[in-house]
Parts: C-alpha cells; sequence; structure tokens
C-alpha cells in the first residue's frame, strides 16, 4: 500500500530521474547506465571505449558534470590534450567550486605546455583555503623554470625538503646529543620532520607519472 509521505516523495522527483521502485514505500535512484559504463571503461584503463560511451552521452546530457570529467580525462590519457581541455573545461563551468577538477584541468594544461593556464589553475586553488594543500601537490608537478618564470614561491613541501636535507647529519643523533642552537632556530630536527618526509615522498611518488608524461609529450 503507498502511503501518502511516499506517494509525496515518488511525485517530487522527476520520472527521469527514477529507474526503479523497490517496494511502495521506498525507491533507488540508479545513475545512467551509460554514465557508469563509460566510468567503469575509464577506471579499468579502456580510454578509448569511454570515450567512445562518454562522447555521444555528453552530447545527450551537455549538463553532465561526471560525463565531462571522465571524458576530458580519458582524452588526456590518450594525450589528445586539446580535447581533454575542452572538456574538463566544461567540466569545471558546470562545477565550478569543485577543486578536484581544476587540479585534473591544471595538470591537462601543464602536459599541452598552456603555461598561462597552469598559473591561473594553480593561483585559484591557493585562492581557497581548504584547497591549499591541493595547490601545493599541482606546485611539485610545475617544472621549476616555469615556476622560476611566473615567480612562483617555493611550496611548503619544497620548503620541508630543504629544511629535511639540512638535517640529515643531525636526524640520526640522539635528541640530547644534537645541538641546541640548530635543533631549535635552523632547520627544526624533530619527529614532525620526520613525518614530513615521508608525506613529502609520498606526495612526489604520486606525481611521478605526470613528470613521466609531461617528459614523454616533449
Amino acid at each position: 500500500m503507498i502511503t501518502a509521505i511516499s506517494l509525496v516523495l515518488l511525485l517530487s522527483i522527476p520520472k527521469t530521474n527514477i529507474s526503479a521502485i523497490i517496494s511502495p514505500a521506498t525507491f533507488i535512484i540508479y545513475e545512467d547506465s551509460e554514465l557508469k559504463q563509460g566510468r567503469q571503461a575509464f577506471t579499468s584503463g579502456d580510454y578509448q571505449r569511454a570515450i567512445e560511451i562518454l562522447k555521444p552521452y555528453v552530447e545527450k546530457k551537455p549538463k553532465s558534470f561526471e560525463g565531462h570529467l571522465y571524458l576530458g580525462l580519458s582524452y588526456r590519457e590518450l594525450k589528445r590534450f586539446d580535447e581533454a581541455i575542452a572538456m574538463l573545461e566544461k567540466a569545471a563551468a558546470i562545477e565550478p567550486k569543485i577543486a578536484q577538477v581544476h587540479l585534473e584541468l591544471g595538470h591537462a594544461y601543464l602536459l599541452a605546455k598552456k603555461y598561462v593556464e597552469v598559473i591561473n589553475e594553480y593561483q585559484l586553488l591557493k585562492q581557497e583555503a581548504k584547497d591549499a594543500w591541493m595547490a601545493d601537490l599541482f606546485r611539485l608537478s610545475i617544472p621549476a623554470d616555469i615556476a622560476q618564470q611566473y615567480q612562483l614561491p617555493p611550496s611548503p613541501l619544497e620548503k620541508v625538503q630543504v629544511e629535511l636535507a639540512a638535517a640529515q647529519p643531525i636526524l640520526p643523533m640522539a635528541e640530547s646529543l644534537r645541538p641546541v642552537i640548530s635543533y631549535k632556530e635552523k632547520a627544526k630536527y624533530t619527529e614532525e620532520s620526520r613525518k614530513k618526509m615521508l608525506w613529502v615522498q609520498s606526495s612526489l611518488e604520486l606525481f611521478s607519472a605526470n613528470r613521466a608524461n609531461l617528459s614523454s609529450s616533449e
């Protein structure tokens, strides 16, 4: 028996969004099968198949953020950078406040050597305090000569790397034997620095693939 509440719920949702009703009182909204198939093709590494599915999909659903995102990422993996940028720009226009799409778009610009746009995406991420960590990670993938050309400040991670490099001779020493002045004022040789070192290393590994792609595209 359909209750008054369940009837109101059913009538309040566009019919096109309801794919199955489990019982008279409960229902589940499923995503489009094409979008699901396209995303699965992307995550499995079949980028050409993802494009074949998602290209007609976004033509039918021009406001699909996820469709444009995965289509753009698929193009990027195949080094079709202009098409990747076009799709990721559309995704960013649909959901401009989602930081992840700006990070992905920034990497597409970087691979296409569109450095002005790279800096714009970096600055956009840097403006939002909650997204600053993404900006710092993205900063690691920006080549040193480009960072210097656009006068980018060192990222916090790069500062930690310098600090830890200076600390290497001191870290193995017992804390009681470490030079007091160096310990407190010069390099902050603490256990926190050890943890930061591991974080820096994992961050560098995360972006090593993007650097490799950038080098291979030159």
